[in-house]
């Protein structure tokens, strides 16, 4: 499956957040994705996963699972993906020791991760 890449300003999330611009995959960065789903014409959203890819690379992730396992509650509750895909920006993981762990930490300058 191929996403379309929108801003949340673009969505029907309903949040106020500043709109983020995707470039592209970056080296050591996370990139958060929030999957549109369409049940009975209405417009709903799954909730934001980081993950050090693009958002065909995630899905493959569960695809080597079988088909069934990607999006498996959202499509139980009969939910469907519309194709489209919220950028909500960049950030860097790390792993916490006493929690045992990854967290993020969203990233608004990107330009010191960029090659060239």
């Amino acid at each position: 499956m191929v996403f379309e890449v929108i801003k949340n300003s673009e969505s029907l999330t309903g949040y106020n957040v500043e709109d983020k611009t995707y470039v592209g995959v970056i080296p050591g960065l996370c990139c958060g994705w929030q999957f549109e789903f369409e049940k009975d014409g209405k417009i709903d959203y799954n909730s934001v996963v980081w993950y050090e890819g693009d958002a065909e690379a995630y899905c493959g992730t569960w695809l080597r699972y079988g088909e069934e396992a990607l999006f498996e509650i959202e499509r139980m509750n009969g939910w469907v993906p519309t194709g489209r895909v919220v950028f909500r920006g960049y950030a860097e993981s790390f792993w916490d020791d006493e929690e045992r762990d990854w967290y993020v930490e969203e990233v608004d300058d990107v330009s010191k991760y960029m090659e060239g």
